[in-house]
């Protein structure tokens, strides 16, 4: 099962946790519609769209998926240039392994417009792997994308769905794991607010860990300060 060790909201673990089960038990199971959070459906497909801002876990957790279904994974190139032999050589040579379509974006769209032929390549792609294939794709940009892409997967799940407490609580975690740093929740979670929305879980990860990496540990708050320049020097 996902934890939440990943940074991850709980809305987006349970939507993980749904997925793999459905992955392991490979049958159809009642789950919340990712069209409208309203309604139960019922699921049997294995095509998953993540959506992000990057830095928000999605790669990451297509690493944690293949650890828990015991499957590689296989990243497919930047290159749709011979569309029937990647599909020969995915159906026949990887039938048993998670297929990656890691920032679909580098493939489909170049000079910020969607190219509607590598779009139509790649629907091909999607409607002629093998039904066992698990195959999941990413992308940073999902606005740029209409609709009728978006209906060409089984699921969707939106990695952007954190708010400003799960951070809080996050950046929290992660400082009291750092033995050597006093934990200040209420300094900290001014200085973060001064920040939100930026930045995403993954980067206020590497932030907050360089930033005590290279603060003064003689001096208790010193991480902050240099978690507000490192932060604010990327901002502008």
């Amino acid at each position: 099962m996902i934890s939440d060790n990943l940074l991850l909201s709980n809305e987006v673990i349970n939507e993980l946790n749904e997925v793999i089960k459905n992955f392991e038990n490979n049958s159809s199971n009642k789950i919340f519609s990712s069209k409208d959070w309203s309604q139960m459906i019922t699921w049997t497909g294995k095509k998953v769209l993540f959506i992000g801002e990057e830095g928000t876990g999605k790669t990451e957790c297509v690493y944690t998926i293949s650890s828990e279904l015991q499957k590689e994974t296989y990243f497919v190139n930047n290159s749709l240039f011979n569309i029937n032999k990647l599909i020969k050589n995915i159906n026949n040579n990887h039938n048993d392994k998670i297929i990656v379509f890691d920032e679909i974006e580098n493939i489909l769209i170049k000079h910020n417009k969607v190219q509607k032929r590598k779009v139509k390549k790649f629907k091909k792609i999607l409607n002629s792997l093998n039904k066992n294939i698990i195959l999941i794709v990413t992308t940073n940009v999902p606005k740029t994308f209409d609709n009728e892409f978006m209906s060409m997967f089984d699921y969707t799940i939106n990695f952007d769905n954190y708010s400003i407490d799960f951070l809080l609580e996050a950046a929290d975690l992660i400082v009291r794991n750092e033995n050597e740093i006093m934990c200040n929740k209420k300094l900290l979670d001014k200085v973060l607010t001064l920040f939100f929305p930026f930045p995403t879980p993954i980067q206020l990860k590497k932030l907050l860990l360089n930033a005590i990496s290279l603060s003064d540990k003689n001096k208790p708050h010193d991480y902050l300060f240099m978690f507000s320049i490192i932060t604010s020097f990327i901002l502008s």
